[in-house]
């Protein structure tokens, strides 16, 4: 699905800060249809 958008990519920008801090991988890749966008957080399992 493709979606016209226009945004400023400030939302963006946020993510990819918290990410760098947090020594977390993320990027972007362009695609025939757009651009996917992706990061990986770790999940920690509780211990209840």
């Amino acid at each position: 699905m493709r979606v016209k958008y226009s945004g400023s990519g400030l939302g963006l920008a946020i993510v990819a800060q918290v990410l760098s801090m947090q020594h977390l991988a993320y990027g972007a890749a362009n695609r025939p249809d757009g651009v996917e966008f992706y990061f990986s957080i770790p999940i920690i399992e509780s211990k209840r």
